[in-house]
């Protein structure tokens, strides 16, 4: 008899093709590679959530304090700007005003609170020197220092 090659049951058992063994050899190390790599960015992602939420409620009592002086600031400024100055609220007002100003603002404001703060004072110091009525010199730098309240309480609040 001759040999005219493999038995029959062999030539049905084929070899895989070469990208095919390369693939099924290789894949559990690239699903092991992914997974960790999904695991790292998984892991680092969760670390910069959570020092995020560290930070805001490391600054939460601050930006509390920044947000009842900015809302008293704006109460004043606008009493300030629409009352006799003849009145005994008005000039508790300006008394309060100027305490602020000249401390507790300072440790909260921004540069744009800051500016605002400094063109209400003169606006008012403009008002006294020219003994007006009602300190209506003072209703643009009320309008212009609620603004930067408002916008000094958005950088923060809106994080």
């Amino acid at each position: 008899m001759s040999d005219s090659g493999p038995p029959p049951a062999d030539r049905s058992r084929r070899e895989p093709e070469p990208w095919l063994r390369l693939l099924l050899t290789y894949l559990p190390v690239w699903t092991a590679v992914a997974a960790l790599v999904g695991g790292v960015i998984t892991y680092f992602n969760n670390e910069r959530i959570a020092a995020t939420t560290r930070l805001i409620e490391a600054r939460k009592p601050y930006l509390d304090w920044q947000l009842d002086l900015y809302k008293e600031t704006a109460q004043i400024a606008g009493r300030i700007a629409t009352l006799p100055t003849d009145s005994d609220r008005w000039r508790e007002d300006h008394e309060r005003f100027l305490q602020l100003f000249w401390s507790e603002m300072a440790l909260v404001e921004d540069a744009k609170v800051e500016l605002a703060m400094g063109a209400m004072k003169r606006s008012l110091d403009d008002c006294i020197a020219a003994s007006d009525k009602v300190c209506t010199r003072a209703d643009r730098a009320s309008l212009d220092l609620g603004h930067a309240l408002r916008d000094g309480i958005r950088v923060w609040w809106a994080e």
